[in-house]
């Protein structure tokens, strides 16, 4: 059977990958026949131009025609925006400097966005930052601009400048501490137990499994030592060490925690030193790769202390010794942080003088007594099945035994019983430091009312005049691709949603770590969807109706869009659920994006949102870092690009109050050679921008199989695979110059999770404002009963569907049986 050819990230966007109405296994489904040869008959190409009018900026009005007089004079915020970074001292004069100058050049909005370092005076939220954003707000009225501001400090949104989760004072107000509200993790530890045996269910900060000690930041994030050996001074460490992910840590001569050495094992082979000094560290030691090293294996490492020196022994190989190490004595310990994860099989420390002082070989989790652990994490949960078990019928879901400190006793037979420890992230150092839990409702509105709020309360006169709202910009969840967090994501509010959806916290949770087979995946899904439903009705669903009760507007711009949406999920859940609240969906172009290709894609998810919701914008953050190189005619380029795909709010990003520290270029300001004669290419965004205004009008709908997009989290094959055919499916419309809505499969299945539905009405799929007559489904293994049921009725009525490569043959709750009967009903419909 032909199948797609999947484009690779980065490569030519002019191959058109094969697609075809596809058959499932089964032989008495109906043969494939060619996209082409069944979209001629239906008409997926409307009119005899491949360049008609599906295209969205071509579309009429709907009161017939479109004003020649606002195309040739476009409203004032059809002209382009200009994001302005704070990123040095601002003062009046240089506000009314710089909005002048974008007054020449034709442009009458900004987005101040706070650059929150030491180097920007007065410092947020500081009772001079008030009085200058006072001042902005009253000179873009005198002038008749406008401003938008960024709803935190600094990028990325979600944090409200660390009032929330740490406290602080915004004038009068003094805001308590609120660390229960600060992002979190889940860890897991799995232990083997064999039947009638009692354990207790308490995850302590390490655990003893396999005779190993295991070592996982997942469980502690830092430190731990022995009890004894405060006073140890000139000795041997002798170990044997799996540095499994990361590296593995040992630290030696340590005061306490936050004082010592520390000596790491890479996965490269590479044994680095830090000198740790009140919680910080230094690197004194830089080791060098090891060709061939096996990180899976066992390896000897070997620390020898005497006076002011280390000589360290890998294997046998000694390694250049280390002098001044300005630490005299303490204890030893192990130590992950982030996603390290090490396991120890020996650990043993001997005198100088050939005395052991300490050895443990950990054949049993009475080892553990001999480290000072830290109070043992607070459990979200605990699951528990039988080793042999190929699916997740025989789970015992633990929470309520977990979440009360109980002991459970095993059943007969072998068992794997896994806790699941509460991660406290934003009480770590670093970007997550106070980032709040934006799965909680209570901690949004926190957010809100920390940051726009106090706006809004001190600037009441700007409201819905010249203070248009708010801009997010790329919040994230624990589980972040880019954040480094190595985290399921986790919030109390969960188990509500959990509940909802049929499931509980304990067996969820033990499906998304664990290959339960087909039945786990579906738990799996159940997971992830919880997880990003709850992100898009905290976080989303209450900025947006909080903005539309003050007659504000939200712009949304989400992290990780340039991707599929298996992708997209562990950082920002749902892009369909999510942008569907906020008044300006939006995405932003960057760095090299437009090279490679992702213009096609990234604005799919807002517009589609816009177009079935009926929001008249569409928001593009353009030119973001693509450097000093660029050209007005490169940026209009980019701007044409997005505007043929559903984008009518362009900014231009950036414009810096510090022309002596351009972080991101290019600069819209006069550090730019060619900014004194930008005002053609603002004018013709203005117009451009105003004409893609009209309504959209495409006629075809690429379905997202969202449910298959929550089951192949965390198992990198399918998911890079899922992501591959529906990108190819997306490419394949492109290169044929279709224009095309992306439609959530759970606007198919009624699900209440979106605003609106589909219905199918004869031969159009209506979805919100918008109405379809050809529906193109990707390659997927799984797709959900009732997605293929409204497809039939669709069918049924004279519209298309397009399948492309094989049918799945995986149904989202088990039924597969009644799903291959359905799509035999579904391609039985169209003949």
């Amino acid at each position: 059977m032909v199948c797609p050819s999947p484009r690779p990230r980065g490569a030519p966007l002019n191959v058109t990958p094969v697609v075809g109405v596809s058959a499932a296994h089964d032989a008495s489904l109906p043969s494939r026949r060619t996209v082409l040869a069944l979209a001629g008959a239906a008409g997926l190409f409307a009119g005899s131009s491949l360049v008609g009018p599906d295209r969205a900026a071509a579309a009429p009005a709907p009161d017939g025609g479109f004003s020649g007089a606002r195309f040739s004079h476009p409203r004032a915020d059809s002209v382009p925006t200009v994001l302005w970074f704070w990123n040095g001292s601002v003062t009046t004069d240089l506000v009314r400097d710089h909005l002048a100058d974008l007054r020449d050049k034709g442009i009458l909005e900004v987005l101040v966005f706070p650059f929150q370092t030491a180097a920007l005076q007065p410092a947020f939220f500081s009772e001079g930052w008030f009085s200058v954003v006072e001042f902005t707000l009253r000179e873009a009225q005198r002038h008749g601009m406008h401003v938008w501001l960024f709803n935190d400090d600094y990028f990325p949104s979600g944090r409200a400048a660390g009032l929330v989760v740490g406290g602080g004072t915004v004038g009068g107000r003094t805001l308590p501490p609120r660390p229960e509200h600060g992002l979190k993790g889940v860890g897991h530890v799995f232990l083997d137990v064999p039947g009638g045996t009692a354990v207790p269910l308490v995850a302590d900060a390490l655990s003893v499994a396999g005779g190993r000690l295991v070592v996982d930041a997942s469980l502690h994030d830092g430190v731990v030592l022995l009890r004894d050996g405060s006073d140890w001074a000139d000795h041997d460490v002798h170990a044997t060490v799996r540095p499994e992910r990361g590296t593995a840590g040992l630290t030696v001569r340590c005061r306490d925690e936050d004082n010592g050495l520390l000596v790491e094992l890479r996965t490269d082979g590479g044994v680095d030193v830090w000198r740790q000094t009140d919680g910080g560290f230094e690197n004194i030691r830089r080791g060098d790769a090891v060709d061939g090293f096996d990180a899976s294996a066992d390896h000897a490492l070997i620390v020898a202390l005497r006076a002011d020196r280390m000589q360290l022994s890998l294997d046998g190989r000694d390694l250049p010794a280390l002098d001044g190490l300005g630490v005299a004595r303490g204890r030893i310990g192990v130590r992950a942080t982030a996603d390290q994860r090490a396991s120890w099989d020996v650990l043993r420390v001997d005198g100088a003088d050939g005395t052991t002082l300490y050895q443990q070989d950990f054949t049993s989790r009475t080892a553990l007594k001999d480290f000072a652990l830290p109070e043992p994490a607070a459990l979200v949960a605990a699951a528990a099945w039988p080793q042999e078990a190929t699916g997740a019928d025989d789970l015992i879901d633990l929470t309520r035994e977990a979440r009360t400190g109980a002991t459970w006793t095993a059943p007969s037979g072998s068992w794997r019983l896994a806790l699941f420890p509460l991660r406290q992230l934003a009480q770590a150092a670093g970007e997550s430091r106070h980032y709040l839990d934006l799965m909680d409702d209570e901690a949004v509105d926190l957010f809100l009312d920390t940051v726009a709020g106090e706006y809004v309360r001190r600037f009441p006169w700007a409201v819905g005049t010249v203070l248009r709202g708010f801009a997010d910009d790329e919040p994230y969840l624990a589980s972040s691709d880019g954040h480094g967090l190595d985290a399921l994501p986790w919030s109390p509010s969960l188990d509500d949603e959990l509940e909802r959806l049929g499931t509980g916290p304990g067996a969820a949770l033990a499906a998304a770590h664990a290959d339960l087979g087909a039945s786990g995946q579906q738990l799996r899904g159940v997971f992830w969807r919880a997880v990003s439903n709850r992100y898009a009705q905290a976080y989303y669903r209450r900025q947006g109706a909080w903005m539309a009760a003050h007659e504000l507007g939200f712009i949304s711009n989400p992290l990780w869009d340039e991707y599929g949406p298996a992708e997209q999920l562990g950082s920002s859940g749902n892009l369909n659920t999510t942008h569907q609240w906020a008044q300006v969906p939006g995405t932003d172009l960057i760095f090299d994006h437009y090279q490679r290709g992702y213009h096609r894609t990234l604005s799919r998810w807002p517009a589609s949102a816009a177009h079935q919701l009926g929001k008249e914008r569409t928001y593009l953050e353009a030119m973001g870092g693509t450097g000093w190189p660029v050209t007005p005619a490169f940026t209009r380029e980019v701007i044409g690009a997005f505007a043929v795909r559903g984008v009518n709010h362009t900014l231009l990003h950036a414009r810096f109050s510090n022309d002596k520290d351009i972080v991101y270029p290019p600069p819209f300001q006069s550090v730019n050679p060619w900014w004194d004669l930008s005002r053609p290419l603002v004018e013709w965004t203005g117009r451009l921008m105003e004409a893609c205004r009209a309504p959209a009008r495409a006629r075809t709908a690429l379905i997202q199989p969202q449910r298959a997009v929550e089951c192949v989290q965390d198992t990198k094959d399918l998911a890079d695979r899922l992501d591959q055919e529906f990108m190819a499916a997306a490419h394949a419309l492109e290169d044929r110059q279709v224009d095309f809505d992306l439609l959530d499969e759970g606007a198919l299945t009624a699900d209440p999770a979106l605003r609106v539905s589909a219905r199918a009405d004869g031969d159009r799929l209506i979805v919100g404002r918008q109405e379809y007559r050809t529906v193109v489904l990707p390659a997927t293994p799984l797709l959900a009963l009732g997605t293929v049921r409204t497809l039939e009725r669709f069918v049924r009525g004279g519209g298309c569907v397009v399948a492309v490569g094989d049918l799945p043959v995986r149904e989202a709750e088990g039924h597969d049986g009644e799903l291959a009967d359905a799509l035999r009903a579904l391609f039985a419909a169209g003949r």
